[in-house]
Formats: structure tokens, C-alpha cells, sequence
């Protein structure tokens, strides 16, 4: 899968996950045309979810733990199918309404 040029997916919600300082280095390496992708080792990347305009945040935790709340349009019964790799969303709207995700790292 490394070895594929990356590419992203409508309407697949995903996120990236580093701390300030690694992200400076990230940004460095895509200035010098390394791209972001899923196989390198920082940032924390991932794939959750199927929508629209999405709206995010991270909590500090009292615990030292890291929550992720984010609100985004669900997909409208009138969105194309996604690609056979992610599957249909488990539910969808005639209009796509607002749902509320969250994370717990």
C-alpha cells in the first residue's frame, strides 16, 4: 500500500494527529515534496467516518488522555456511492443531517 501515490477520497473523514514540534517537521518534509500519507510513523492518521463539512476539536483531558469531538453533515441519500473500499454509511438522510463523533485516545 506505501508504495501506491496517495490520494484522497470524497467525503471520507480522517484526521491527522502530532505534536506541535512534529509538525514543523512534517510541513518541512511537504515542503520539500514529501507527502502526507498514512504510512509514515508521525503523524497518527486515521479514517472514521463517512460525510460532509466537517467541524473539529481536541479536549485535554484531566486524565492526560486526548478527546476528539467533531460534527459534520451526515451524507444525503443523493451522494454517490464511495468507493467499494469504505463501504456505504450505516445510515444516511434524505437531506444529511448533523451527527456528532468522538474519540477517546
Amino acid at each position: 500500500m506505501c508504495d501506491q501515490v496517495p490520494q484522497s477520497t470524497p467525503n471520507v473523514l480522517s484526521y491527522s494527529l502530532a505534536s506541535l514540534n512534529d509538525w514543523r517537521s512534517i510541513f518541512e518534509g511537504i515542503a520539500e515534496g514529501l507527502p502526507l500519507t498514512p504510512c509514515r510513523a508521525i503523524p497518527l492518521t486515521g479514517t472514521w467516518s463517512l460525510g460532509l463539512s466537517q467541524s473539529s476539536a481536541l479536549l485535554a483531558k484531566t486524565d492526560g488522555t486526548i478527546g476528539f469531538v467533531s460534527s459534520f453533515r451526515g451524507l444525503p441519500k443523493a451522494v454517490p456511492d464511495p468507493p467499494d473500499e469504505c463501504g456505504r454509511p450505516l445510515s444516511l438522510s434524505d437531506d444529511g443531517g448533523i451527527v456528532l463523533g468522538v474519540l477517546h485516545f
